[in-house]
């Protein structure tokens, strides 16, 4: 009590003239300030305050006849990003020229060439942020087509330095040797496809994924750029007629962090989900 009618004789000096009340105001704008003020630096497991990302979706939705007079039906869902890192304005130029090359290119478009055809034809992709690990921008997608006869999902996959914008690669990501990362990727995908064949899935063209024929092919139909990350795997796929029939669609494994968290260079503590 003592005290507290000691700090309440100050506080009624300071007030009783202007200057002590200027220097009060200042001290509650202080003390404000300090309550409010948000740390530079950020707590473990999360992404630093200095940098900014925000995600937004562009959509594309034409239709268009080609040099055969068939209609494509587009609708395209890519990725917009906004923020301060250095990188964002190269990974956003990525998917324009992904959308001008890959999707309306001449090359895609022949392949709806079937002369006289009254169908409407489609193409469908929805690209999505999965998770941000560090400066590290993980994207994945899925799509699908048809130009008559059976559809043709697909999947996509794509990881950037935010810092850079650059696409990153298997390497980028691994901190072991190449042939290192490659035989526990073969062998965590030939134990999925094991474990769905015991369990009565059997759209795979080999009867084991541990077999002359089943590592064969494994790792000739694999491509080292068709891999995402997610919260809690590194995602690896394969796209449709390259492990089974096309009725067997596209391929997916999943590879816990956990079990490869000691031989990543990224830093798995650190993910923000969106």
């Amino acid at each position: 009590m003592e005290i507290f009618l000691r700090w309440r004789g100050i506080w009624l000096n300071m007030l009783r003239n202007s200057r002590g009340f200027f220097l009060v105001a200042l001290l509650l704008i202080a003390i404000a300030m300090g309550c409010s003020s948000t740390p530079s630096s950020s707590s473990p497991g999360e992404i630093s305050n200095n940098f900014k990302l925000a995600i937004e979706k562009r959509a594309v939705e034409k239709s268009i006849a080609n040099s055969y007079n068939a209609t494509i039906d587009y609708d395209l869902n890519f990725v917009q990003l906004t923020g301060t890192y250095k990188g964002i304005d190269a990974i956003n130029k990525y998917y324009d020229l992904k959308e001008k090359t890959d999707f309306f290119g001449k090359e895609y478009n022949d392949y709806f060439n079937i002369p006289n055809s009254q169908n409407n034809f489609y193409l469908k992709a929805d690209y999505r942020v999965e998770v941000q690990v560090g400066d590290i921008l993980s994207i994945s997608g899925d799509g699908n087509s048809w130009a008559g006869g059976v559809s043709n999902p697909t999947l996509y996959g794509d990881v950037f330095d935010l810092n850079t914008g650059e696409k990153l690669t298997l390497a980028d990501v691994f901190n072991i040797r190449t042939d290192e990362y490659l035989n526990l990727i073969f062998g965590e995908v030939a134990k999925s496809i094991n474990k769905e064949k015991a369990e009565g899935n059997n759209r795979y063209t080999f009867d084991d994924a541990y077999s002359k024929d089943g590592q064969a092919t494994i790792k000739k139909e694999f491509k080292p750029e068709n891999f995402y990350l997610t919260d809690k795997s590194l995602v690896i796929f394969y796209p449709k007629y390259s492990l089974g029939a096309g009725a067997a669609g596209t391929f997916k494994f999943e590879i816990p962090l956990d079990l490869i968290k000691d031989k990543l260079k990224i830093a798995t503590s650190k993910i923000r989900l969106f």
